[in-house]
């Protein structure tokens, strides 16, 4: 019966330990000096590194409250709502330091190509890449831009955040900010 108790404890510590996780956090991204007005961030993935550019209003040092749209429970909600791609490690967050605008976190994944990541979804597309595609969806207020990458030895997601106002600043965030960033300059 002891023993039992004791199991207890340990798999309910263990079940509040992971669902506390916080994914609003800095993550060391060092910067790659350029002569553009983007910023290029080296991400540490497990299979080595990827550089990314990014827009000169994303923010990564620190963390301030004010731009954060979304709390980490809602990141769960949004994470455990879509399909299960086995263990993935954060290795990201950005945001811009306006208060409508986007927070981005980043997972990394050690599958095998793009072909498992279109397997798990019942969810179309809204465009595809040849090294990558975007899945986008609504949760709550918040328009989800679902970002996937092939990158050296697995894939790396990109689950944007997103607070429009309306159905034109939608597309042009679709359009000018996901497309462009993620795959066009990168």
């Amino acid at each position: 019966m002891k023993n039992q108790i004791l199991l207890f404890l340990l798999m309910t510590s263990v079940g509040f330990l992971s669902s506390c996780a916080s994914y609003i956090n800095v993550f060391e991204t060092n910067i790659v000096p350029n002569d553009s007005a983007m910023q290029s961030r080296v991400i540490e993935v497990p299979s080595g590194s990827v550089t990314m550019q990014f827009f000169g209003d994303y923010c990564f040092e620190n963390i301030k409250k004010d731009f954060i749209l979304i709390s980490n429970r809602e990141v769960r909600k949004i994470i455990s709502k879509t399909p299960e791609l086995g263990q993935g490690k954060q290795v990201l967050f950005t945001y811009t330091d306006l208060p409508d605008y986007n927070n981005v976190f980043g997972f990394y994944y050690p599958l095998e190509d793009l072909d498992a990541v279109k397997k798990r979804y019942t969810l179309k597309p809204y465009k595809e890449h040849f090294n990558g595609m975007i899945y986008v969806y609504m949760h709550s207020d918040y328009t989800v831009a679902d970002v996937f990458k092939q990158v050296n030895g697995g894939i790396i997601r990109f689950l944007i955040i997103s607070k429009q106002t309306g159905e034109l600043q939608r597309q042009a965030f679709l359009d000018n900010e996901i497309n462009e960033l993620y795959f066009v300059r990168n």
